[in-house]
C-alpha cells in the first residue's frame, strides 16, 4: 500500500494540547492494529510533529486523518502528502534464501479447476491478520475472488484470529478483503469473467521481500472425467516416485 505523511503544527496552548495527547496515542495504536504501519512523533526543536502511515489511496488516507482526535478538537493545522519510498531495507529476507516463502497453498483448487492465467495481488490486511498469516494460520480452500465496480475482493478465506491479541482488536476470520491490483489487470479480469464465465480462485499466499502477496488465478471448472484424469496422473506419479525410492 502507498505511504502517506501528515505534517502538523500545533495552534493552541500546550496545556490544552496535552489534554488530548492520550486520545491521540490510542488513535495511532488503533491504526497500527488495523495494519496501517503507523508511526507518530514530534519535532525536537519546535512545535508540531508528523504521522506516517499506509493507506489504500489518497481518499482513504484523508478519512484516516479526519478521524484524528487532535484535528477533531482543533489542536493542529496539517498538510497531507503521499510519500514515495525510493530506497528501503529488504524486510524478512531471513525467511528464506531469496526472500520468498509460501504461507498457504490451495492444492484443492488445482484439482477442481483448470488454471488458465495467474496474477499477483497485494492484500489490504489488518495487523492481526498479517501476524496470523505469517504464523501459517490462513486457509484458502473455500476462497474465491470477485470484481465489483473497478475493485477486486477476496471472499471466504479463513485467517485465524491472532492468539495473543484481545478480542476487541482482533479481526473477523472470514471478512471480505480488498485485493490490490493494477487497473489494467482488473479490466482484464472483468472481461474474462463476464464474457467467458471463468472463476477467480486464490492459489497461494506468500511472503516476498517482507510483503504478503496472493496469487489469483483465472480458472475454469473441471468436468468429472478431467478430475479422474488428474487423480490418475497423481497416482501414477506417486507410484513412479515410490519405485525410484525403493531402488535407492
Amino acid at each position: 500500500m502507498p505511504w502517506f505523511v501528515k505534517i502538523e503544527r500545533g495552534i493552541i496552548e500546550k496545556a490544552a494540547f496535552d489534554r488530548h495527547v492520550p486520545a491521540h496515542v490510542t488513535y495511532v495504536k488503533s491504526l497500527i492494529a488495523d495494519g496501517h504501519q503507523a508511526r507518530t512523533g514530534y519535532w525536537a526543536e519546535r512545535g508540531g510533529g508528523m504521522l506516517i502511515f499506509e493507506a489504500a489511496n489518497l481518499a482513504a488516507a484523508r478519512a484516516i486523518v479526519q478521524a484524528a482526535p487532535l484535528l477533531a478538537h482543533g489542536c493542529v493545522e496539517y498538510e497531507l502528502h503521499e510519500w514515495c519510498i525510493v530506497v528501503e531495507l529488504e524486510k524478512d529476507m531471513a525467511d528464506s534464501s531469496d526472500g520468498y516463502k509460501i504461507l498457504s497453498d490451495n492444492r484443492q483448487a488445482r484439482f477442481q479447476y483448470e488454471i488458465l492465467e495467474t496474477f499477483e495481488a497485494g492484500l489490504e490486511l489488518k495487523g492481526t491478520e498479517v501476524k496470523s498469516i505469517r504464523a501459517g494460520k490462513a486457509n484458502l480452500r473455500d476462497g474465491f475472488a470477485q470484481v465489483r465496480g473497478n475493485e477486486a475482493w477476496l471472499h471466504n478465506v479463513h485467517i485465524s484470529p491472532h492468539n495473543t491479541t484481545i478480542q476487541q482488536y482482533n479481526h473477523d476470520p472470514r471478512r471480505v478483503r480488498k485485493l490490490l491490483l493494477h487497473k489494467g489487470e482488473i479490466r482484464k479480469l472483468i472481461g474474462q469473467v463476464e464474457q467467458k464465465g471463468l472463476t477467480l480462485v486464490p492459489l497461494k499466499i506468500y511472503l516476498t521481500r517482507g510483503w504478503v502477496k496472493v496469487t489469483i488465478a483465472l480458472a475454469k471448472g473441471k468436468k468429472l472425467h478431467d478430475k479422474r484424469d488428474s487423480l490418475k496422473r497423481k497416482q501414477e506419479k506417486r507410484e513412479v516416485e515410490r519405485a525410484l525410492k525403493s531402488r535407492d
